[in-house]
């Protein structure tokens, strides 16, 4: 391996890690959640509004 790298492995090695890198990552992790979940919230909400919708087309129909 060429110096550089193998200066920069043993520098990343000895370093501690940084504790606020694992909070940054957490609420990283945290917005994903919320946003996929909103999302399909927002999915099922559009399909419920259609199946009552159909369904009430039907019914109207019947009659």
């Amino acid at each position: 391996m060429p110096d550089f790298m193998i200066e920069k492995y043993e520098r990343n090695q000895t370093q501690p890690a940084n504790p606020g890198d694992a909070v940054l990552w957490f609420l990283l992790g945290l917005k994903v959640v919320l946003v996929v979940s909103t999302l399909l919230a927002l999915t099922l909400h559009v399909v419920q509004r259609v199946a009552v919708e159909t369904a009430v087309i039907e019914q109207i129909g019947r009659y």
